[in-house]
């Protein structure tokens, strides 16, 4: 148990300090090859140290329909990034008894105060974050790197996201000749790609292929 009361799934200590590490949420019903490559592209494109897979209990905007129970979703998620060295799948968020991403966000900034997070999240969530809880303060708290992985993506329609119009953001579109100087990472940032290699995959499709 560490001083927070928490039996910690990632060591709370000095390892982290200074390190810029990516917080990938999600249900990961099951972990894919989708998710490996956005972690990926999120390590290069801002020079991350490591990329945490934050495996939720319950996603409040999704059903528990057809939800996998959650050690089996953290045993698929291990065994897909067993040859990837820089990603970390954790249950943090159920060591944290958090049901909202702001209140995980607060819980990891806490404990590891020395430590740079940045959140990743494929563009599907950002046609719909301004539904989450406290979506503004998360804003405040950590900044966001949005990665384009479907083909067919409308621009013009991401142009008009609450998101895109907060006068507190910043918004930042990165390419390839952005990676060579890693982005800070500093609370009230939004970076876009929307440049990158497609991974069309769905943990749903995947479901129905296993069932």
């Amino acid at each position: 148990m560490d001083r927070f009361g928490v039996e910690m799934p990632i060591s709370p200590n000095g390892h982290w300090k200074n390190k810029r590490v990516g917080i990938l949420g999600g249900s990961f019903n099951p972990a894919h090859e989708g998710h490996v490559h956005i972690s990926q592209i999120a390590l290069e494109a801002l020079g991350l140290d490591t990329v945490w897979w934050m495996v939720t209990p319950q996603n409040p905007l999704k059903s528990e329909h057809d939800l996998l129970p959650m050690a089996q979703r953290i045993k698929l998620a291990e065994q897909i990034t067993s040859d990837q060295p820089n990603i970390f799948v954790t249950d943090i968020e159920d060591k944290l008894n958090s049901k909202y991403s702001y209140d995980s966000i607060i819980g990891l900034k806490k404990l590891y105060p020395e430590t740079e997070f940045v959140w990743i999240a494929g563009m599907d969530c950002a046609q719909n974050f301004h539904l989450w809880n406290k979506w503004q303060d998360i804003l405040n708290e950590i900044p966001i790197l949005y990665i384009n992985r479907y083909a067919g993506t409308n621009f013009k329609e991401i142009e008009q996201l609450p998101v895109m119009k907060l006068p507190t953001q910043k918004n930042i579109m990165l390419d390839n000749s952005n990676f060579e100087h890693p982005p800070a990472l500093d609370s009230n940032l939004t970076y876009w790609l929307l440049d990158n290699e497609i991974a069309n995959i769905s943990s749903t499709e995947i479901r129905k292929i296993s069932v």
